[in-house]
């Protein structure tokens, strides 16, 4: 591991198409259990839009893309947008270059 917890912190929010709160909760937890991931989700909206998430964060210049990752220093001042998904299904040599990019970009982060 490059750093230890207290180092970072990861948290996701959550736009939920649907207007059931319950359900979007559910939905949270299969995907938190799916991804094992141990990082909070937390429940932004429900019946939401990318105009919805746009207002929930105005400091955007607007939600363009799901996922949408924001990087923010330890000043909490953005330090970079990066919008959609880049994963294995993009192709090996673009996941890889991403996964290497934010990987340094974070380890940098919490140098400073």
């Amino acid at each position: 591991m490059l750093f230890s917890h207290d180092d970072l912190s990861i948290v996701s929010l959550d736009f939920e198409l649907i207007n059931d709160t319950l359900r979007a909760i559910e939905n949270i937890k299969k995907y938190k259990r799916n991804l094992d991931i141990n990082y909070p989700v937390l429940l932004a909206a429900t019946r939401a839009t990318k105009t919805i998430a746009a207002e929930a964060l105005p400091s955007l210049n607007g939600i363009f893309s799901y996922p949408t990752l924001l990087l923010l220093n330890k000043k909490h001042e953005v330090v970079r947008i990066h919008t959609g998904f880049n994963g294995p299904a993009t192709g090996e040599e673009n996941y890889i270059s991403f996964t290497n990019e934010y990987r340094e970009l974070i380890v940098d982060l919490i140098r400073q």
